[in-house]
């Protein structure tokens, strides 16, 4: 997450981060890492694309709790 913290510095769009209920990895590591990744960019002036696979209702809560600047869902 250092990395992702030094990185988003540089840029004006961060993605694709998010949630897939579909996919093989765990959704409590997606959880866990996308809520650390909207830490990172909360008060932040960028663009983030945010992956909702099957997953719509549960972005938009954790948006609810840590919003961003300029989320674009897909």
């Amino acid at each position: 997450m250092e990395r992702f913290r030094e990185l988003v510095q540089s840029t004006a769009i961060v993605g694709e981060i998010g949630l897939d209920t579909g996919s093989r990895v765990p959704f409590e590591l997606q959880l866990q890492t996308f809520r650390q990744a909207l830490e990172v960019v909360a008060g932040l002036p960028r663009l983030v694309s945010i992956h909702t696979y099957r997953a719509t209702g549960l972005v938009l809560e954790e948006l609810r709790r840590q919003p961003v600047a300029v989320p674009i869902l897909h």
